[in-house]
Protein backbone atom coordinates (compact mmCIF):
# COMPACT_ATOMS: atom_id res chain seq x y z
CA UNK A 1 0.00 0.00 0.00
CA UNK A 2 1.34 3.47 -1.15
CA UNK A 3 0.99 6.12 2.44
CA UNK A 4 1.45 9.76 1.56
CA UNK A 5 0.67 12.35 3.52
CA UNK A 6 -1.69 14.36 1.36
CA UNK A 7 -4.33 11.41 1.75
CA UNK A 8 -3.98 11.46 5.49
CA UNK A 9 -4.33 15.70 5.85
CA UNK A 10 -7.54 15.03 3.70
CA UNK A 11 -8.55 12.64 6.20
CA UNK A 12 -7.91 14.61 8.59
CA UNK A 13 -9.34 17.94 6.48
CA UNK A 14 -13.22 15.98 6.46
CA UNK A 15 -13.35 15.13 10.38
CA UNK A 16 -11.69 11.98 10.49
CA UNK A 17 -11.01 11.98 13.90
CA UNK A 18 -11.58 10.95 17.65
CA UNK A 19 -10.59 12.74 21.23
CA UNK A 20 -8.85 11.74 24.04
CA UNK A 21 -8.05 13.31 27.77
CA UNK A 22 -5.45 15.58 28.26
CA UNK A 23 -2.20 14.64 29.00
CA UNK A 24 -1.09 14.11 32.82
CA UNK A 25 2.33 16.40 33.59
CA UNK A 26 4.22 15.25 36.41
CA UNK A 27 6.60 17.80 37.85
CA UNK A 28 9.66 15.78 39.35
CA UNK A 29 12.18 17.80 41.34
CA UNK A 30 15.11 15.43 43.09
CA UNK A 31 17.06 17.30 45.99
CA UNK A 32 19.89 14.43 45.43
CA UNK A 33 20.87 11.98 43.48
CA UNK A 34 20.96 8.16 44.30
CA UNK A 35 23.70 7.75 42.41
CA UNK A 36 26.93 9.95 42.34
CA UNK A 37 29.74 7.49 41.25
CA UNK A 38 33.44 8.18 39.78
CA UNK A 39 33.55 6.90 36.78
CA UNK A 40 37.76 6.50 37.46
CA UNK A 41 39.91 3.79 37.35
CA UNK A 42 42.16 4.44 40.01
CA UNK A 43 39.03 5.15 42.27
CA UNK A 44 39.08 3.31 45.28
CA UNK A 45 36.22 4.04 46.89
CA UNK A 46 33.04 3.51 44.36
CA UNK A 47 30.29 5.92 45.49
CA UNK A 48 31.61 7.44 48.75
CA UNK A 49 33.51 10.55 47.43
CA UNK A 50 33.52 13.39 48.49
CA UNK A 51 33.75 15.64 45.53
CA UNK A 52 34.49 14.16 41.84
CA UNK A 53 36.43 15.60 39.43
CA UNK A 54 36.30 15.52 35.52
CA UNK A 55 39.23 15.35 33.04
CA UNK A 56 40.91 14.20 30.29
CA UNK A 57 43.68 12.06 29.59
CA UNK A 58 44.35 12.95 25.77
CA UNK A 59 47.12 10.84 23.56
CA UNK A 60 47.77 8.49 26.65
CA UNK A 61 48.54 4.64 25.80
CA UNK A 62 45.82 2.85 27.94
CA UNK A 63 43.60 5.71 29.11
CA UNK A 64 40.03 7.09 27.65
CA UNK A 65 40.58 10.33 26.41
CA UNK A 66 37.43 10.73 28.76
CA UNK A 67 39.51 9.23 31.65
CA UNK A 68 37.54 10.70 34.99
CA UNK A 69 33.59 10.92 34.38
CA UNK A 70 30.66 11.64 37.13
CA UNK A 71 28.07 9.15 37.05
CA UNK A 72 24.54 10.84 38.39
CA UNK A 73 21.73 8.57 38.58
CA UNK A 74 18.06 9.08 40.16
CA UNK A 75 15.34 6.36 41.26
CA UNK A 76 12.04 8.19 39.35
CA UNK A 77 9.96 5.41 39.83
CA UNK A 78 7.99 6.90 42.63
CA UNK A 79 7.14 10.07 41.11
CA UNK A 80 6.78 8.56 37.44
CA UNK A 81 4.84 5.66 36.50
CA UNK A 82 7.11 2.81 35.10
CA UNK A 83 6.46 0.87 32.06
CA UNK A 84 4.67 2.98 29.48
CA UNK A 85 7.64 2.48 27.05
CA UNK A 86 9.19 5.08 24.76
CA UNK A 87 6.33 6.38 23.67
CA UNK A 88 4.43 6.92 26.93
CA UNK A 89 6.38 10.11 27.80
CA UNK A 90 7.15 13.49 26.56
CA UNK A 91 9.75 15.76 28.26
CA UNK A 92 8.62 19.09 28.94
CA UNK A 93 11.86 20.17 30.71
CA UNK A 94 14.80 18.57 32.16
CA UNK A 95 17.72 20.30 33.96
CA UNK A 96 20.77 18.46 36.25
CA UNK A 97 22.71 20.84 38.47
CA UNK A 98 25.35 20.40 39.91
CA UNK A 99 27.74 22.61 41.94
CA UNK A 100 31.58 22.92 42.23
CA UNK A 101 33.27 22.05 44.89
CA UNK A 102 37.03 23.31 44.12
CA UNK A 103 37.21 26.76 42.85
CA UNK A 104 39.72 29.19 40.83
CA UNK A 105 41.38 26.43 39.41
CA UNK A 106 39.23 25.92 35.76
CA UNK A 107 37.76 28.05 32.77
CA UNK A 108 34.39 28.28 32.14
CA UNK A 109 33.40 27.40 28.44
CA UNK A 110 29.68 27.50 27.53
CA UNK A 111 30.02 25.70 24.55
CA UNK A 112 30.91 23.28 22.66
CA UNK A 113 34.76 22.56 20.71
CA UNK A 114 35.28 19.82 18.10
CA UNK A 115 37.16 17.28 18.82
CA UNK A 116 39.87 18.65 16.39
CA UNK A 117 40.83 21.31 19.06
CA UNK A 118 42.07 18.02 21.12
CA UNK A 119 44.42 16.84 18.64
CA UNK A 120 47.84 17.11 18.99
CA UNK A 121 49.43 20.99 17.94
CA UNK A 122 51.29 18.95 15.12
CA UNK A 123 48.48 16.94 13.68
CA UNK A 124 47.88 17.96 10.68
CA UNK A 125 43.88 18.35 11.48
CA UNK A 126 44.40 19.94 14.93
CA UNK A 127 41.95 23.43 14.76
CA UNK A 128 43.06 25.92 17.53
CA UNK A 129 40.20 26.48 19.91
CA UNK A 130 38.30 29.87 19.48
CA UNK A 131 37.78 30.22 23.13
CA UNK A 132 39.79 29.60 26.63
CA UNK A 133 39.04 26.51 28.59
CA UNK A 134 36.58 23.04 27.63
CA UNK A 135 33.52 22.56 28.30
CA UNK A 136 31.72 19.98 30.76
CA UNK A 137 28.91 17.72 28.92
CA UNK A 138 26.31 15.85 29.83
CA UNK A 139 25.60 12.79 27.93
CA UNK A 140 23.93 9.62 28.20
CA UNK A 141 25.53 6.77 29.54
CA UNK A 142 25.99 3.06 28.39
CA UNK A 143 26.62 0.26 29.78
CA UNK A 144 29.05 -3.27 29.12
CA UNK A 145 30.17 -5.84 31.16
CA UNK A 146 26.62 -7.55 31.70
CA UNK A 147 25.32 -4.15 33.24
CA UNK A 148 22.62 -2.11 32.55
CA UNK A 149 20.33 0.78 33.35
CA UNK A 150 19.09 -1.24 36.40
CA UNK A 151 21.71 -2.85 37.47
CA UNK A 152 25.19 -0.76 37.45
CA UNK A 153 24.77 1.08 41.16
CA UNK A 154 27.37 3.32 43.21
CA UNK A 155 29.66 0.14 44.61
CA UNK A 156 29.90 -1.85 41.12
CA UNK A 157 32.95 -2.83 39.50
CA UNK A 158 34.68 0.01 37.63
CA UNK A 159 35.46 -2.73 34.68
CA UNK A 160 35.96 -6.75 34.45
CA UNK A 161 39.17 -6.68 33.99
CA UNK A 162 42.60 -6.50 36.35
CA UNK A 163 43.29 -2.63 36.99
CA UNK A 164 47.07 -3.17 35.95
CA UNK A 165 48.31 -2.43 33.60
CA UNK A 166 45.20 0.00 32.04
CA UNK A 167 43.36 -0.42 29.07
CA UNK A 168 41.29 1.98 26.69
CA UNK A 169 37.38 0.89 26.34
CA UNK A 170 36.49 -1.56 29.30
CA UNK A 171 34.35 0.73 31.66
CA UNK A 172 31.45 -0.45 32.71
CA UNK A 173 29.32 2.45 32.05
CA UNK A 174 30.55 5.25 30.17
CA UNK A 175 29.66 8.93 28.25
CA UNK A 176 27.58 8.05 25.12
CA UNK A 177 25.75 9.04 22.79
CA UNK A 178 22.46 7.67 21.60
CA UNK A 179 20.04 7.63 18.74
CA UNK A 180 16.26 7.52 18.49
CA UNK A 181 16.36 3.72 17.78
CA UNK A 182 18.44 3.09 21.23
CA UNK A 183 22.17 2.44 19.62
CA UNK A 184 24.64 3.42 21.94
CA UNK A 185 28.35 4.84 20.97
CA UNK A 186 31.10 5.25 23.47
CA UNK A 187 32.51 8.72 23.35
CA UNK A 188 35.31 8.12 26.01
CA UNK A 189 38.00 7.59 23.55
CA UNK A 190 36.14 9.99 20.26
CA UNK A 191 39.61 11.90 20.14
CA UNK A 192 41.46 8.57 19.29
CA UNK A 193 38.65 7.61 17.01
CA UNK A 194 38.48 11.17 15.23
CA UNK A 195 34.96 11.69 15.38
CA UNK A 196 32.38 14.78 16.77
CA UNK A 197 29.51 13.83 18.87
CA UNK A 198 26.81 16.78 20.55
CA UNK A 199 26.16 16.07 23.98
CA UNK A 200 22.78 16.16 25.90
CA UNK A 201 23.55 19.46 27.31
CA UNK A 202 26.64 21.56 27.90
CA UNK A 203 27.08 22.73 31.69
CA UNK A 204 26.17 26.92 32.00
CA UNK A 205 27.13 28.67 35.11
CA UNK A 206 24.44 32.03 34.74
CA UNK A 207 26.76 33.99 36.75
CA UNK A 208 29.66 34.46 34.71
CA UNK A 209 30.82 35.11 31.54
CA UNK A 210 32.77 32.71 29.29
CA UNK A 211 36.70 32.44 30.02
CA UNK A 212 35.92 33.45 33.61
CA UNK A 213 38.28 31.09 35.98
CA UNK A 214 35.07 29.01 37.72
CA UNK A 215 34.73 29.67 41.75
CA UNK A 216 33.85 27.23 44.66
CA UNK A 217 29.91 26.74 44.85
CA UNK A 218 29.04 27.96 41.19
CA UNK A 219 25.71 25.89 40.04
CA UNK A 220 26.59 24.62 36.57
CA UNK A 221 23.33 23.84 34.65
CA UNK A 222 23.05 21.07 31.95
CA UNK A 223 19.66 21.98 30.51
CA UNK A 224 18.46 19.10 28.19
CA UNK A 225 17.43 20.26 24.70
CA UNK A 226 13.64 19.21 24.80
CA UNK A 227 13.92 19.25 20.51
CA UNK A 228 15.89 16.44 20.30
CA UNK A 229 14.31 13.09 19.67
CA UNK A 230 17.29 10.76 20.79
CA UNK A 231 16.78 12.41 23.72
CA UNK A 232 13.06 12.27 24.40
CA UNK A 233 13.44 8.29 23.24
CA UNK A 234 16.69 7.86 25.98
CA UNK A 235 14.34 9.86 28.99
CA UNK A 236 11.80 7.74 27.99
CA UNK A 237 13.01 4.11 28.01
CA UNK A 238 14.59 4.98 31.30
CA UNK A 239 11.64 6.46 32.80
CA UNK A 240 10.02 3.30 31.77
CA UNK A 241 12.77 1.41 33.54
CA UNK A 242 12.01 3.54 37.09
CA UNK A 243 15.69 5.06 36.92
CA UNK A 244 17.07 7.85 35.16
CA UNK A 245 21.43 7.89 34.71
CA UNK A 246 23.53 10.56 33.09
CA UNK A 247 27.31 11.07 32.97
CA UNK A 248 29.34 14.25 33.19
CA UNK A 249 32.71 14.35 31.53
CA UNK A 250 35.07 17.00 29.85
CA UNK A 251 38.06 17.05 27.36
CA UNK A 252 39.48 19.41 29.66
CA UNK A 253 42.96 17.19 30.36
CA UNK A 254 44.36 16.60 34.02
CA UNK A 255 46.90 19.55 33.49
CA UNK A 256 48.05 21.79 30.42
CA UNK A 257 48.12 20.54 27.05
CA UNK A 258 47.38 17.95 25.05
CA UNK A 259 48.78 14.68 26.87
CA UNK A 260 47.62 15.71 30.14
CA UNK A 261 49.90 14.65 33.16
CA UNK A 262 50.47 15.98 36.90
CA UNK A 263 50.49 19.49 38.18
CA UNK A 264 48.47 22.18 39.08
CA UNK A 265 44.78 20.83 38.56
CA UNK A 266 43.32 22.72 35.99
CA UNK A 267 39.68 20.80 35.78
CA UNK A 268 36.34 20.54 36.93
CA UNK A 269 35.24 19.07 40.50
CA UNK A 270 32.30 18.57 41.90
CA UNK A 271 30.22 18.35 45.26
CA UNK A 272 28.53 15.11 45.62
CA UNK A 273 25.64 13.95 48.10
CA UNK A 274 28.42 12.31 50.13
CA UNK A 275 30.12 15.73 51.45
CA UNK A 276 29.20 16.82 54.55
CA UNK A 277 29.03 20.43 53.12
CA UNK A 278 26.24 19.33 50.65
CA UNK A 279 22.93 19.07 52.56
CA UNK A 280 23.78 21.83 54.66
CA UNK A 281 24.74 24.50 51.68
CA UNK A 282 22.45 22.96 49.63
CA UNK A 283 25.24 21.89 46.80
CA UNK A 284 23.96 17.62 46.12
CA UNK A 285 23.62 17.26 42.53
CA UNK A 286 20.25 17.61 41.66
CA UNK A 287 17.43 16.71 38.75
CA UNK A 288 14.29 19.18 37.56
CA UNK A 289 11.87 17.44 34.89
CA UNK A 290 8.55 17.92 33.95
CA UNK A 291 6.97 15.20 32.01
CA UNK A 292 3.90 14.71 29.98
CA UNK A 293 2.20 11.16 29.96
CA UNK A 294 0.95 10.65 26.87
CA UNK A 295 -0.57 8.66 24.78
CA UNK A 296 1.18 7.76 22.02
CA UNK A 297 -1.08 8.17 19.52
CA UNK A 298 -1.34 11.93 20.34
CA UNK A 299 1.72 12.56 18.33
CA UNK A 300 1.78 16.65 18.23
CA UNK A 301 0.98 16.40 22.18
CA UNK A 302 -1.95 18.51 22.48
CA UNK A 303 -3.49 16.35 24.51
CA UNK A 304 -6.07 14.62 22.25
CA UNK A 305 -6.11 12.16 19.78
CA UNK A 306 -7.15 13.61 16.32
CA UNK A 307 -6.59 14.12 13.16
CA UNK A 308 -4.30 16.78 13.75
CA UNK A 309 -1.94 14.18 14.95
CA UNK A 310 -2.56 12.17 11.44
CA UNK A 311 -1.51 15.35 9.77
CA UNK A 312 1.74 16.05 12.21
CA UNK A 313 2.67 12.39 11.79
CA UNK A 314 2.68 12.26 8.50
CA UNK A 315 4.60 15.71 7.67
CA UNK A 316 7.46 13.67 9.64
CA UNK A 317 6.93 10.52 7.71
CA UNK A 318 6.50 12.60 4.36
CA UNK A 319 10.23 14.12 5.63
CA UNK A 320 11.41 10.45 7.07
CA UNK A 321 12.38 12.85 10.16
CA UNK A 322 13.83 10.54 13.16
CA UNK A 323 10.51 11.17 15.24
CA UNK A 324 8.57 9.55 12.47
CA UNK A 325 10.50 6.21 13.28
CA UNK A 326 7.38 5.06 15.46
CA UNK A 327 8.37 1.36 16.05
CA UNK A 328 11.96 3.10 16.38
CA UNK A 329 13.58 -0.14 14.23
CA UNK A 330 15.99 2.76 12.93
CA UNK A 331 13.80 3.28 9.32
CA UNK A 332 11.08 5.12 8.27
CA UNK A 333 8.32 2.90 6.46
CA UNK A 334 5.10 1.42 6.26
CA UNK A 335 5.91 -0.67 9.39
CA UNK A 336 5.54 2.79 11.30
CA UNK A 337 2.38 4.00 10.18
CA UNK A 338 1.16 0.24 10.64
CA UNK A 339 2.19 1.22 14.49
CA UNK A 340 1.27 5.05 14.78
CA UNK A 341 -2.49 4.16 13.47
CA UNK A 342 -2.62 1.05 15.77
CA UNK A 343 -2.14 3.67 18.77
CA UNK A 344 -4.02 6.46 17.44
CA UNK A 345 -6.78 4.13 16.64
CA UNK A 346 -6.70 2.72 20.87
CA UNK A 347 -6.74 6.72 21.88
Amino acid sequence: MLFTRHLFVGLGALGFLQTGALAQTIQATYSSPNIDRWMYPFNSSPGAEASISVFAALNETGFDDRDAQFLLGWTTSGEIPMGRGARGYRVVSATVRTFVSAGDRWTYDNTSDSVRTAYLATDPAYLPDADAGAPVELWAVGYRGGFSLTTFNENSGYANVAPFPPQEGVRNCYSAIVDVVGNVTDVSRQVEFRFDATPFAVGQISSLTPGSIVPEGAEVAFTLNTNDAAMQAYVARSLSSGRLQFMISTLSPASGGPGGGTGTPTYPAFYTKENALSSALGYEPKLELVVQLVDPGDYNGDGGVDGDDIIAYFADWDAAAPGADFNFDGGVDGDDVIGFFAEWDNG
